[in-house]
């Protein structure tokens, strides 16, 4: 299998500028054209214009915890150094239950202090051997001063290139994933515990630091052992002797995207017995030919240093597999990562997370839409495991559908606890309406023009998905519509696209096209329409009661869509509320 495993990650390697890399974004796809248009991916809010913001990282203090003011060492309980955490002993989960001492700092941190007002506390220029000093910025909890007696303690989510979570202001690229915000709100949703979150900034040597091995083409590289080793065997035992932490691996995560992804992997390979919870976003498994292929196998055989929990995801629009058309290198590898793990004994979704998003490119945007499943999946509580059954399933589509062009994919998404997950491929049923075939993996070919019905099944629960299959003379045009849900529209809801046309009911609500969720409050629909033809509709939630209004509940204008460009025409709308809103 290393074979295999390591030949894949090698083929769906791409290159790295140093613009790029100063940037603190690794990914750039090869001299192939991504596999799914631009046209078709959600709008992105990111301006990766490869400028990095420099100076302080302004920190919102409104919502701040008024009465914790001053520096982070009054909490550490006297002497600034051991923090007591109660009920990690022995796998013990309660407060109240056998004490663990955390290990002290080593003697070269002992000058590093966290200091700030409100929930936000900064360490700057933190040094360690063999890597370039750095900020760290500790993110504490909604409640953390009100709470100051020494047996409430939290749980710890250390995550990397700290600079882009928090403020656009401050991000690489200009959007941030507002990690504050989301994790605030998957709090108070009963989700999850309150954590602390520790960012830690990237540096100009982030390629070095991010990754295990030397990498020839990139010129960079081999870090990793280093930068694991500061913030399992340095950083961490600072963070736990100034805040009221829980030290223990069970209480203790990793995340990160891209590199950051490939680094977290790495960190909870090195020291297991530290960190028992890792998130790896969109992970750069292509890094030095996929070398880090086979020392994650090495781990993935090895039970008793599996992680206590771990998140992989990756989306569609990242990198190009040649040998796969259709699904993009980052999914197919995270692909091949899931399996070694599910091989190790690893179980979906009990202790293995794992997240496929077709539309989805590399940058912040996209993580940031993913973060709540992210978060609520990662760091749900160990004593509050998942339900056994989906609530809901949504077919999504990767490449394109057209049937002149190469084959697509097919993959099925579902609500679990309200966390978005993707079983693995051979656990989904799969069937199809005579215009395609569905095979192994969820590979569509087209047999013919029309549009096609394709429907998944875990679990018992199914989704249908409707997909136009268009044929090279010109006689049909495929047609994306895509819509942005107003904000509080549920995920699972039942968004309807109903118009005139007969594919999309005639204006009968109860007959019209449903759309696909693709995350961040936007749907899809496609189809199949005579170029000729001009198309009139209007959104719905499933019935004309609850048709689209304006923002101030006026009655809306037919929405007209008249123009196609042949293959493919991409639309996007805006639904201001829903008439079933006050």
């Amino acid at each position: 299998m290393a074979a295999v495993f390591g030949g894949a990650l090698a083929s769906a390697s791409c290159g790295v500028t140093a613009e790029t890399q100063a940037a603190g974004s690794d990914f750039v796809s090869p001299g192939a054209p991504d596999v799914i248009p631009d046209a078709l991916r959600l709008p992105d809010l990111s301006t990766s214009d490869g400028v990095v913001v420099a100076g302080d990282v302004p920190r919102s203090t409104a919502d701040a915890d008024v009465e914790d003011q001053g520096s982070a060492a009054v909490d550490a309980g006297g002497d600034g150094l051991v923090a007591a955490e109660a009920g990690d002993a022995n796998g013990g989960l309660e407060d109240g239950g056998p004490v663990q001492q955390c290990p002290p700092p080593p003697a070269s941190m002992l000058g590093v202090s966290f200091a700030g007002t409100g929930r936000y506390r900064t360490a700057t220029s933190v040094a360690h051997p063999g890597l370039l000093p750095r900020d760290v910025t500790v993110l504490l909890p909604m409640g953390y001063a009100a709470s100051r007696d020494a047996a409430t303690r939290y749980p710890v989510v250390y995550m990397h290139d700290g600079q882009n979570l928090f403020d656009d202001a401050a991000a690489a690229f200009g959007t941030a994933w507002e990690v504050d915000d989301v994790i605030d709100a998957v709090t108070a949703s009963g989700a999850i515990a309150p954590h602390i979150v520790v960012a830690i900034d990237s540096t100009p040597e982030r390629l070095d630091d991010y990754t295990p091995t030397f990498d020839a083409d990139q010129g960079a590289g081999g870090k990793g052992d280093a930068y694991a080793d500061f913030l399992a065997l340095a950083l961490k035992p600072v963070v736990d002797a100034q805040f009221r932490t829980r030290c223990g691996r069970e209480h203790t995560a990793v995340l990160g995207s891209s590199l950051g992804g490939l680094v977290s992997l790495h960190i909870g390979h090195r020291h297991p017995d530290i960190v028992g919870r890792v998130g790896a976003v969109s992970p750069s498994l292509w890094w030095d030919g996929g070398a880090a292929a086979s020392t994650y196998q090495q781990w993935a055989a090895t039970a008793s240093s599996l992680p206590y929990r771990i998140w992989i995801d990756a989306g569609g629009a990242e990198g190009w597999d040649p040998d796969q058309p259709g699904l993009g290198s980052m999914v197919s590898n995270a692909r091949l990562l899931r399996s070694a793990l599910l091989g190790a004994g690893m179980h979906f979704p009990g202790d293995l997370g794992y997240l496929e998003e077709p539309s989805a490119s590399h940058d912040e945007a996209s993580w940031e839409r993913r973060l709540p499943s992210i978060l609520s999946y990662l760091l749900r509580d160990p004593q509050a495991p998942l339900t056994s059954s989906p609530s809901a399933a949504t077919v999504k589509t990767f490449g394109p559908f057209t049937w002149s062009q190469a084959p697509a994919m097919a993959t099925l998404q579902i609500l679990i606890d309200g966390i978005r997950l993707s079983p693995p491929s051979d656990a989904v049923g799969w069937s199809s309406t005579p215009e395609v075939t569905v095979g192994g993996q969820g590979w569509v070919s087209f047999v013919g023009p029309g549009l096609a019905t394709v429907t998944g099944t875990y679990l018992g629960v199914s989704h249908s998905r409707t997909l136009p299959s268009v044929p090279q003379d010109g006689s049909l045009v495929a047609v994306a519509i895509r819509v942005q849900g107003p904000l509080g529209t549920p995920e699972s809801a039942t968004l309807r696209l109903v118009g005139d046309h007969p594919a999309t009911g005639a204006w009968d609500a109860s007959q019209g096209v449903d759309a696909a969720p693709l995350g961040g409050q936007w749907y899809e629909v496609r189809l199949a329409l005579d170029p000729s033809s001009a198309l009139e509709y209007k959104w719905t939630l499933g019935a004309w009661s609850s048709v689209e209004k304006a923002s101030d509940g006026a009655e809306t204008a037919n929405r007209v869509l008249d123009t196609f460009q042949s293959p493919l025409t991409v639309t996007q709308d805006v639904v201001e509320q829903w008439a079933s809103e006050p």
